[in-house]
């Protein structure tokens, strides 16, 4: 499964903009763990309000199960003030 980031959480994410993660991540929790072990700010980011997951480019809720997805985007919302 390709992760990939858009928007501010790109920013954060850095260099490190494109992760390829195991099939067995199953769930948002999964993947948020999983690249928290690689990434301790990104995975700091990820928690905060405005993200937002798109598997295989249809947007999804936290819950949505990720197993057989191609690529999931990980986006962050920019909020109007």
């Amino acid at each position: 499964m390709h992760i990939a980031f858009y928007g501010q959480i790109a920013d954060i994410a850095g260099h490190s903009r494109h992760f390829d993660v195991p099939e067995t991540v199953s769930n948002l929790q999964d993947l948020l763990d999983c690249l928290g072990r690689c990434d301790a700010v990104l995975a700091e980011a990820l928690g905060r309000p405005g993200i937002f997951l798109a598997i295989d480019d249809v947007i999804v809720g936290p819950d949505a199960d990720l197993r057989g997805a191609r690529q999931v985007v990980i986006g962050s919302v920019i909020s109007g003030g």
